[in-house]
């Protein structure tokens, strides 16, 4: 890519603009690293219900229950209805999703 300046001198730009999906792949790399990095602030033998983990993930709670129903995220329950997710099934989960996205996988 060519631009020129005021003075109409020839500036080659293309070894200076990252493209799109360049930026928006180190986004996504630095906002997984963030969260991994807010789950392992939280104590490992602790454990959260799936709006937490959502909360956490900044991820809507369906998806967090629809990776259980689909034992994509180790759960167990409580009683007749209540999940819970230890923080280390959930940190595991963050780990294989970035490893999925950096692979190319949907």
């Amino acid at each position: 890519m060519t631009w020129y300046n005021d003075t109409n001198t020839e500036i080659n730009m293309s070894h200076q603009i990252p493209s799109i999906n360049t930026i928006h792949r180190a986004m996504v790399i630095a906002k997984a690293q963030q969260r991994a990095a807010q789950i392992k602030q939280i104590p490992e033998l602790e454990t959260l219900s799936p709006r937490e983990a959502a909360e956490v993930l900044h991820a809507d709670v369906r998806a967090i229950r629809r990776a259980i129903r689909e034992r994509r995220l180790s759960a167990f329950k409580i009683g007749a209805r209540k999940w819970r997710i230890r923080v280390v099934d959930l940190n595991k989960y963050v780990e294989v999703l970035t490893a999925e996205w950096l692979a190319g996988k949907p």
